[in-house]
């Protein structure tokens, strides 16, 4: 089942290329044009609430060097696993939707909160709950033959971003804020992970029969059935590139 829903026959997963190569833009920006940094850094509270959500899209932070591409190869590493897998498993719109909302959601807590977390990262936080709940369901479909490599392999990613990835954000903070106790570190660190997670639950909670339906067709007929805001989501999306040129236009770069 997974092999088959991975291969080339199925619809291309176009909005994660769009948001891997507005992803990319900005870290070349911010690369060639250092001022970028002050714009996009999510460790600049000071910015218009407007430019805030721009972050989300740009990987590292200015005190630590050199940690741009790194973490921008990890955060398209768990795309591509992750987030294409969700977008063929919700159909463009609706994955479209939950990057929308995330965003929004991560931008404000991140902002009124006055909390460091890194770009991306929070987007692929609320892919977790749903890829949980589709192999759930996915295992309530199928045999035991349905459990080979893709399948360890997706539920061994979304584990690592829903362990690792936390506790990893905890200890960052001590380095990014300097003298601060334990529990202030947790705080700063689970805040933005919470967040996003309950984003991911929630949004799993409202569209768990979408995807229960999905599976079942894709399980029986071997291919994906798309509808006109699947189509048009690609167009939507753009959205996104023009909001970060609107960031560089606000601040007549």
């Amino acid at each position: 089942m997974y092999e088959e829903l991975r291969s080339t026959d199925n619809k291309k997963t176009v909005i994660t290329f769009i948001l891997t190569g507005v992803m990319f833009c900005v870290l070349i920006g911010v690369k060639m044009f250092p001022k970028l940094q002050g714009i996009f850094d999510v460790l600049n509270n000071e910015i218009h609430f407007f430019r805030r959500f721009g972050f989300i899209f740009y990987q590292g932070f200015s005190q630590i060097a050199y940690t741009e591409w790194l973490h921008f190869f990890i955060n398209v590493y768990f795309l591509f696993v992750l987030g294409t897998y969700l977008e063929k498993i919700l159909g463009s719109w609706r994955y479209l939707v939950l990057i929308g909302i995330t965003i929004i959601v991560y931008g404000s807590i991140t902002y009124y909160f006055e909390l460091f977390s890194p770009g991306t990262t929070g987007i692929i936080w609320a892919f977790v709950p749903v890829v949980f709940y589709s192999l759930l369901e996915a295992r309530r479909i199928k045999t035991r033959s349905m459990f080979e490599d893709y399948y360890k392999f997706l539920r061994l990613n979304a584990a690592l971003i829903a362990i690792i990835l936390p506790i990893f954000m905890i200890f960052l903070q001590f380095y990014l804020r300097g003298e601060i106790s334990y529990s202030q570190a947790v705080y700063h660190g689970l805040v933005p992970f919470l967040s996003c997670l309950a984003v991911g639950v929630i949004f799993t909670y409202f569209n768990r029969a979408h995807m229960k339906n999905r599976l079942k067709s894709f399980n029986y007929r071997k291919k994906l059935k798309y509808t006109n805001n699947d189509k048009y989501a690609p167009y939507v999306a753009l959205l996104i590139p023009a909001y970060i040129f609107l960031i560089l236009v606000y601040d007549k770069f």
